[in-house]
């Protein structure tokens, strides 16, 4: 079938995407607890960044079908970022667990898509493991910024 294999770019950009979340991770397990704060902060915004990208996603998504947008669509797409925002604004080990439960949410409005046609066949293959990846690295976060 054709369309059914994730582009090897689509998965080399896609993972590379995760390296900043490792960094954050890393730098609140190994890292000095000077940095602490700012690792944790740099988490969250990056965090924001990606799921802002994703509603981006959903909104391109909604709008390929010329005719009629999908309007749910439409104003899903906006959630992630808005949510995302306040829970960088508002800080803290917290807002990181709630920033890995929202990329595990998101995951229906991707499957959502993939079912409409809107995104590849390859999409959730895709983008599962990445919404899984940043909500444990997430989690990780908070733990270790949790126990500095």
């Amino acid at each position: 079938m054709i369309g059914t294999h994730t582009p090897r770019g689509a998965l080399v950009l896609g993972y590379a995407g995760l390296l900043p979340a490792l960094a954050a991770a890393l730098l609140l397990l190994v890292g000095p607890a000077a940095w602490t704060g700012a690792a944790l902060q740099a988490h969250l915004a990056y965090a924001a960044i990606i799921l802002s990208f994703i509603g981006g996603l959903w909104w391109g998504a909604a709008c390929a079908d010329t005719s009629a947008p999908s309007i749910p669509v439409l104003v899903a797409s906006v959630v992630p970022p808005l949510v995302a925002w306040a829970l960088a604004l508002a800080g803290g080990p917290l807002s990181l667990v709630a920033v890995a439960v929202l990329f595990l949410a998101v995951l229906p409005i991707d499957r959502h898509l993939t079912g409409e046609r809107l995104t590849p066949a390859w999409w959730l293959r895709l983008r599962v493991p990445l919404s899984a990846g940043m909500a444990l690295l997430a989690i990780v976060s908070a733990s270790a910024s949790a126990s500095a």
